[in-house]
């Protein structure tokens, strides 16, 4: 009966994660959440899958039995999937205290009802049998199909409308256009492109098995070329960050491996970007060619186990020993990251040379403004669309958004001070627990995060739904630092069960 219940189990936790990923994937693809329309649609549908969950618990896990996925003591788990409530009840109580705008406030009090049963169904499908894996792997899947859709709008395909931004400032954009994907937004894009490259790179330089190391590094490459495309240089910073994070969180045995593939994958990206230098076609001349022969050399040096058997057969001193493959190692990423640089400097340094800092610096003009509006209602905010209401009342120059770009003053405006906080002590809380739990998960988490703090990406549902699954995943893992090879296994060739399991099960 116990191999039974673990098969129905595993059964449960597969249609489930597959759900949740379809979930993702079908809010990247309706502009993020960004427009209040579609987050009403997701709200009706995790309402209902909330409800069938709650269902399934109560008709197949055992009374008074706790399910192993989830652990015993985890009040950290159990804020992050409260929280979400948490705020859409300060949004309800602001409509009995004449907000600004009852509709917004009561829009602002639904978007975040359904993060709340988003988070529900996650805890859910993670203390299935077999959950966690399962949801890492369609959250695989989802981000690959995002990712397809912005690269195949950057190629004018049907379908994806409005995916790159086309403009004559060099201001804006070096190259005359700029990816913004399914969002419509390079900010957007590249802050989810960043993030998701260095959680893959997490089981790229774990992976020990070609399959894991094939698709690892397929998803990185894909990730980087995205990131390169939006022309986004505060994702590239926090991005930067996160891997300064990455670093630190990682035992010291993975570094060099790490440093060595993710510089193959930055090479294999700069490729994919000189062939698709252009939207709407692409560049097969020579120069491209190289630059994917190239490629293709440096995937294969970080093939699992290649780069050890070279640096024995030419006689390295120390070959063999960890000494002079770390050598050979951080040589051949130096000159392959050397390499993609070269190659992606007009693109990287290009605004920076055109005075693009002006964009930068007008935001300053954001937040002045917005400190103002912080003040005149410190401590509980003026609800839901405080900033659209106001900035014409306060603003010193002309806007070219009406956004406010930054997360977290649009939380104060909002919810004032004490809503603020306890967001941000919702999230140290979470940082620190995600350290003890799964460290793999930090640089994710991080790029979101810091990039937000400068732009408006907390206004996309699709941040938040991210946001709260890489977070459930890390606070649901085993020991810090935990290997990402299982992962990998699941993700390509199903779902591997330990051989006690499967005794179990006969």
């Amino acid at each position: 009966m116990f191999g039974l219940n673990r098969r129905y189990g595993l059964e449960r936790a597969n249609l489930a994660a597959a759900a949740l990923g379809a979930v993702l994937l079908l809010s990247a693809w309706e502009g993020g959440l960004f427009f209040e329309e579609a987050s009403y649609r997701l709200a009706v549908v995790l309402a209902a899958g909330a409800a069938l969950a709650c269902l399934a618990v109560l008709a197949c896990q055992p009374i008074g039995r706790r399910s192993s996925g989830i652990p015993s003591k985890a009040s950290v788990l159990a804020s992050t999937c409260v929280m979400p409530l948490a705020l859409a009840g300060a949004y309800a109580l602001h409509l009995l205290s004449r907000p600004l705008s009852d509709e917004l406030t009561a829009e602002q009090a639904v978007r975040w009802g359904s993060y709340f049963l988003f988070a529900v169904l996650l805890r859910a499908s993670i203390g299935w049998t077999g959950g966690r894996r399962h949801l890492a792997s369609a959250l695989m899947a989802a981000t690959l199909g995002t990712t397809i859709a912005a690269l195949a709008g950057w190629l004018g395909w049907r379908g994806v409308a409005h995916a790159v931004l086309w403009t004559d400032d060099p201001q804006i954009s070096a190259a005359g256009a700029r990816l913004g994907g399914p969002f419509q937004y390079p900010n957007m894009l590249g802050a989810v492109a960043g993030a998701l490259l260095l959680w893959h790179a997490a089981m790229l330089a774990k992976a020990r098995r070609t399959r894991t190391y094939g698709l690892a590094f397929a998803l990185v490459s894909l990730s980087a070329a995205t990131l390169l495309l939006t022309e986004s240089r505060g994702a590239w910073l926090t991005t930067l960050c996160g891997a300064a994070a990455a670093w630190l969180a990682m035992p010291r045995t993975q570094r060099t491996v790490w440093l060595l593939r993710l510089s193959a994958a930055a090479l294999a990206a700069s490729a994919a970007v000189q062939v698709l230098e252009e939207p709407g076609r692409l560049r097969l001349d020579t120069a491209a060619a190289a630059a994917c022969l190239a490629a293709l050399a440096g995937a294969w040096l970080a093939w699992p186990g290649k780069l050890e058997l070279a640096s024995r057969r030419i006689g390295l001193p120390g070959a063999g020993a960890r000494g002079g493959f770390a050598a050979l190692a951080l040589g051949l990423g130096t000159c392959m990251l050397g390499a993609a640089w070269l190659a992606q400097r007009p693109r990287l340094l290009g605004r920076s040379g055109a005075g693009g800092y002006e964009t930068a610096s007008s935001r300053l003009h954001y937040y002045r403004d917005a400190w103002r509006l912080i003040r005149e209602s410190w401590w509980f905010g003026e609800g839901g669309g405080a900033w659209a209401l106001q900035y014409e009342g306060v603003r010193t120059l002309p806007y070219v958004s009406t956004e406010v770009h930054s997360g977290y003053l649009n939380l104060a405006l909002e919810l004032g001070m004490t809503g603020l906080a306890a967001v941000l002590l919702w999230l140290a809380a979470v940082l620190a627990a995600l350290w003890r739990k799964d460290r793999q998960v930090i640089p994710a988490v991080v790029v979101l995060l810091s990039h937000a703090a400068f732009d408006f990406d907390m206004s996309y549902g699709y941040y938040w739904l991210l946001l709260l699954t890489l977070t459930i995943y890390g606070l649901t893992g085993g020991e810090a630092g935990m290997a990402g090879e299982q992962v990998g296994r699941s993700a390509i060739g199903g779902l591997s069960i330990r051989q006690g399991e499967r005794r179990n099960m006969l």
